[in-house]
């Protein structure tokens, strides 16, 4: 029981910390990216999550013999994009906000999870209505991100991103699918948060038995 007490109080301090990080973080950046649009200092770099196949000559030669002598299809990201233009600066900051704002509820909310998990040592009873609450808040937030840069990759490949070439090829980028198989495994915090619920209607049966 002692080493489950001191891995909430490990995590506790733990979100703690990356939530407080996560706010000063969002304030300094924040600045710049508000004092960029006025005065631009530098060019707003803008997070792409989109992919694009190209078509490359290959060959190549295996050590038990054979060879392989072929174009095949690679992936390709991007990663970011960049402009100095007043709108790009504006999607930038725009983008900067939505993810910080994400991280910071995600970060606070795991954060009280194991604040009340830490009081809640004296009389015993680790079940409580409100970390159920914010368990199903942390799977929400957790279920936003990629759904957020799969938007994000959508919105740029589709409507704000053109004429694409590497090494005098033409490409097209598109969203990144994979981001949504990310959803199922988010799924499990639901399932977790459901569990513990019925630990919850457990506990208060007893209770009423007692």
């Amino acid at each position: 029981m002692k080493t489950n007490y001191r891995i909430i109080n490990f995590l506790r301090i733990l979100f703690k910390v990356f939530y407080k990080l996560s706010i000063i973080s969002f304030v300094l950046l924040g600045i710049g990216h508000l004092i960029h649009l006025f005065v631009p200092i530098n060019v707003p770099e803008i997070p792409f999550v989109g992919t694009a196949k190209l078509k490359i000559d290959t060959a190549y030669d295996l050590l038990l013999g054979g060879h392989f002598n072929d174009n095949i299809e690679i992936g390709l990201e991007l990663g970011r994009i960049q402009s100095n233009d007043l709108l790009y600066r504006i999607i930038a900051l725009l983008n900067l906000t939505t993810s910080s704002l994400i991280s910071i509820f995600l970060f606070k909310n795991a954060w009280q999870i194991f604040e009340e998990l830490h009081n809640r040592k004296e009389n015993g009873n680790y079940f409580s209505i409100n970390i159920y609450s914010r368990i199903k808040k942390v799977g929400f937030l957790m279920l936003v991100y990629p759904i957020y840069f799969f938007m994000n990759g959508a919105i740029i490949s589709w409507l704000l991103l053109d004429n694409v070439s590497f090494m005098g090829q033409e490409v097209h980028f598109h969203p990144d699918y994979t981001l949504l198989t990310k959803i199922i495994s988010v799924l499990v915090i639901f399932v977790f948060a459901e569990i513990y619920r019925a630990g919850i209607e457990i506990k208060e049966e007893s209770a009423y038995t007692i």
